[in-house]
Protein backbone atom coordinates (compact mmCIF):
# COMPACT_ATOMS: atom_id res chain seq x y z
CA UNK A 1 0.00 0.00 0.00
CA UNK A 2 2.83 2.13 0.84
CA UNK A 3 4.33 1.79 -2.77
CA UNK A 4 0.76 2.71 -4.36
CA UNK A 5 0.73 5.97 -2.06
CA UNK A 6 4.07 6.50 -3.35
CA UNK A 7 3.14 6.37 -6.70
CA UNK A 8 0.54 9.00 -6.46
CA UNK A 9 1.77 11.36 -4.14
CA UNK A 10 2.36 13.99 -6.61
CA UNK A 11 -1.17 14.08 -7.97
CA UNK A 12 -2.23 13.92 -4.13
CA UNK A 13 -0.61 17.21 -3.36
CA UNK A 14 -2.09 18.59 -6.37
CA UNK A 15 -5.15 17.76 -5.39
CA UNK A 16 -4.75 18.91 -2.01
CA UNK A 17 -3.01 22.41 -2.41
CA UNK A 18 -6.06 23.22 -4.93
CA UNK A 19 -8.42 22.24 -2.25
CA UNK A 20 -7.03 24.62 0.31
CA UNK A 21 -6.02 27.23 -2.21
CA UNK A 22 -10.35 27.03 -2.93
CA UNK A 23 -11.07 27.45 0.37
CA UNK A 24 -8.46 30.43 0.51
CA UNK A 25 -9.80 32.57 -2.27
CA UNK A 26 -13.27 31.87 -0.34
CA UNK A 27 -14.88 29.13 -2.41
CA UNK A 28 -15.02 27.17 0.95
CA UNK A 29 -18.71 25.69 -0.16
CA UNK A 30 -17.58 24.46 -3.45
CA UNK A 31 -14.60 22.41 -1.89
CA UNK A 32 -16.49 21.17 1.07
CA UNK A 33 -19.29 19.86 -1.33
CA UNK A 34 -16.77 18.15 -3.85
CA UNK A 35 -14.90 16.93 -1.05
CA UNK A 36 -17.68 15.41 0.94
CA UNK A 37 -19.44 14.09 -2.00
CA UNK A 38 -16.61 12.28 -3.28
CA UNK A 39 -15.51 10.66 0.16
CA UNK A 40 -19.15 10.01 1.01
CA UNK A 41 -20.35 8.97 -2.43
CA UNK A 42 -17.73 7.51 -3.92
CA UNK A 43 -14.68 6.32 -2.35
CA UNK A 44 -16.32 4.66 0.91
CA UNK A 45 -19.10 2.52 -1.21
CA UNK A 46 -15.64 1.55 -3.85
CA UNK A 47 -13.51 1.07 -0.70
CA UNK A 48 -16.71 -1.47 0.54
CA UNK A 49 -17.14 -2.93 -2.41
CA UNK A 50 -13.85 -4.08 -3.74
CA UNK A 51 -12.55 -4.54 0.22
CA UNK A 52 -14.54 -6.57 2.40
CA UNK A 53 -17.44 -7.57 -0.54
CA UNK A 54 -15.34 -8.36 -3.32
CA UNK A 55 -12.58 -9.90 -0.69
CA UNK A 56 -9.51 -8.28 -2.34
CA UNK A 57 -8.04 -6.98 0.71
CA UNK A 58 -6.16 -4.39 2.15
CA UNK A 59 -4.52 -3.16 -1.48
CA UNK A 60 -7.40 -2.76 -3.80
CA UNK A 61 -8.81 -0.49 -0.75
CA UNK A 62 -5.98 1.90 -0.71
CA UNK A 63 -6.12 1.75 -4.63
CA UNK A 64 -9.48 2.99 -4.38
CA UNK A 65 -8.35 5.85 -1.89
CA UNK A 66 -5.64 7.03 -4.70
CA UNK A 67 -8.44 6.54 -7.82
CA UNK A 68 -10.62 8.68 -5.59
CA UNK A 69 -7.84 11.72 -4.58
CA UNK A 70 -6.83 11.33 -8.30
CA UNK A 71 -10.66 12.20 -9.40
CA UNK A 72 -10.55 15.01 -6.93
CA UNK A 73 -7.40 16.60 -8.04
CA UNK A 74 -8.87 16.37 -11.70
CA UNK A 75 -12.43 18.29 -10.73
CA UNK A 76 -10.26 20.76 -8.78
CA UNK A 77 -8.05 21.23 -11.99
CA UNK A 78 -10.77 22.02 -13.65
CA UNK A 79 -12.69 24.12 -11.46
CA UNK A 80 -9.64 26.16 -10.94
CA UNK A 81 -8.74 26.95 -14.86
CA UNK A 82 -12.67 28.05 -15.01
CA UNK A 83 -12.01 30.60 -12.99
CA UNK A 84 -15.46 30.93 -11.51
CA UNK A 85 -13.47 30.88 -8.13
CA UNK A 86 -12.10 34.41 -8.75
CA UNK A 87 -15.44 36.02 -8.72
CA UNK A 88 -16.27 35.21 -5.37
CA UNK A 89 -16.99 38.10 -3.17
CA UNK A 90 -15.19 37.87 0.37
Amino acid sequence: PLRIFGLFIGVDAIGLVLQHSFRGAGATLQAMFIGVTLQWGFFLPLAYIVGPVMGNGILAVWISMMSYRALQAVIYAILWNRGTWAKIKV
